[in-house]
């Protein structure tokens, strides 16, 4: 159970760092400018080679005369040091006079472990002692070392999950925020020490030690709350993630691709 409760403390924190800024469905982005058409392919095709390693994308089509080119790529999330969530994309890039468009397509997940692929430079977040057994994969339905799965099965699957689990896992989030704020607490106490009277570090220790109280007490709340459906439970919080990741993904992609189809060469 302490396992458990360490991975939902990591689900929690990757929930943290990412940034909500476009919907999960919304999959058509069209982009207006002052540009010709010729200088956003010339564009496109420099950010393609600029942003991605060569191990992680292929340029599938490309019509220079039409203005459209189709990218196949991926994400790699580390999830933990045991498994590590792959996100498969195909995008699409129409360019015209003074706009163009990209259309996300043929989302896919599988989870990997770490000896057979390559970390996406992109990965926020490392969670060192943070174990996902293959029977808690398997019980969200992520395949391991097999073809990805479509975004829509996940979704899918999601619909059939009792309508309160949502409900334990936002207490369980709201739980691991505590637990975040008393650990950092403690880390401050921990630095203070080294410079303090020894009476003073008398005072400081039992701080500590009661703080520890309440993280064991938090920590027993989650396992109260995980224990109601151990197996729900687990299957949302993964599909928490997978949908935090494809929110973030989008954001990172039409923001850098946005960017770079601006560049002009005054050289």
């Amino acid at each position: 159970m302490r396992k458990v409760i360490l991975f939902i403390c990591a689900i929690f924190f990757c929930t943290l760092v990412s940034a909500q800024d476009f919907s999960l469905r919304n999959n058509e982005f069209i982009i207006t400018d002052t540009l010709p058409q010729s200088e956003h392919w010339d564009n496109a095709n420099r950010w393609v080679s600029l942003t991605f390693e060569k191990a992680r994308y292929a340029l599938d089509y490309a019509d220079k005369e039409n203005g459209r080119m189709i990218i196949k790529f991926n994400f790699i999330e580390n999830l933990n040091r045991t498994y590590n969530l792959t996100y498969k994309y195909s995008l699409q890039i129409d360019c015209r006079d003074n706009k163009y468009r990209a259309t996300f397509s043929s989302i896919g997940i599988f989870a990997t472990d770490p000896e057979t692929v390559i970390y996406s430079k992109d990965s926020e977040y490392e969670l060192a002692d943070i174990r996902v057994s293959e029977k808690e994969l398997e019980m969200a339905g992520i395949p391991l070392n097999a073809p990805e799965q479509p975004l829509s099965v996940f979704l899918q699957r999601e619909k059939s999950l009792p309508t309160d689990t949502q409900g334990k896992c936002s207490k369980i989030y709201a739980l691991c925020t505590d637990k975040v704020n008393l650990e950092i607490k403690i880390d401050s106490l921990k630095n203070k020490k080294g410079e303090m009277h020894w009476l003073d570090k008398r005072k400081v220790n039992n701080l500590i030690e009661d703080i520890d109280d309440k993280i064991n007490e938090i920590d027993n709340q989650i396992e109260d709350i995980v224990n109601l459906n151990k197996t729900a439970i687990t299957q949302q919080l993964l599909f928490n993630t997978i949908k935090r990741d494809v929110v973030k993904h989008k954001g990172i992609i039409i923001k850098s691709l946005e960017k770079e189809m601006g560049y002009k060469d005054n050289f």
